[in-house]
């Protein structure tokens, strides 16, 4: 199981980036119960990404850079990677707000791990988890010659890190974030939807206990 060719390239960045993007992935929700970002109102299965797009970003951990993915089916469904060449590895997470559920995989060992999404969602990937909190909003302005609309929180447990990420206007994709360590740039996008089988578990992939 690849990503469309062209998407994500080979770059190196050292496995404290690695880790950081795996653990807050897992430890979002976790940390946010001790910071201002406090589950809201939402209902994962009414609050997804309504439009179908794959898009590419450059995110760099000075002087580190690296790639993630986002792949969205407009359906509820949303898979996240990030590729990193000196661990050989493909870092993947699977997104079902269908089902209130995100799968993490692990395709050079062909093993998942398996939990709960809260209200948060994708955390800082997500304009519903920002607008369901209470987050700042910032004015409005063009990022690409695209309308963007902004948010802003901090995170009040990790040395009062602020989060701040822009969304395109139309769309709500992300089009760049800044988090404490790394910041988020778009470098390509594509309305054509992705293959629904980026969605799945591979059948031949073994699920492992949750945790490092």
């Amino acid at each position: 199981m690849r990503s469309p060719q062209g998407f994500l390239n080979s770059r190196i960045v050292p496995l404290l980036v690695v880790l950081a993007f795996i653990l807050g992935m897992l430890g979002y929700s976790q940390a946010s119960r001790n910071s201002e970002l406090k589950d809201g109102n939402r209902i994962l299965a009414d609050s997804y990404p309504k439009h179908a797009y794959q898009a590419a970003y450059e995110q760099k951990s000075d002087p580190d850079v690296g790639v993630m993915v986002i792949f969205s089916d407009g359906m509820g469904h949303v898979r996240v990677e990030s590729n990193f060449a000196n661990t050989k590895n493909t870092f993947t997470t699977i997104y079902d707000f269908t089902t209130a559920k995100k799968y993490f995989m692990k395709e050079a060992e062909k093993t998942f791990m398996v939990s709960g999404m809260s209200s948060l969602g994708m955390g800082f990937m997500d304009e519903e988890m920002f607008k369901s909190t209470g987050a700042e909003k910032l004015p409005p302005q063009e990022i690409n010659g695209r309308p963007a609309v902004g948010y802003r929180s901090t995170i009040v447990g990790d040395g009062a890190a602020q989060i701040e990420s822009w969304f395109d206007q139309s769309t709500g994709c992300l089009m760049t974030s800044k988090t404490k360590n790394v910041t988020y740039t778009l470098t390509r996008y594509t309305s054509k939807p992705p293959q629904s089988y980026l969605f799945e578990v591979p059948k031949d992939y073994k699920e492992v206990p949750l945790g490092f």
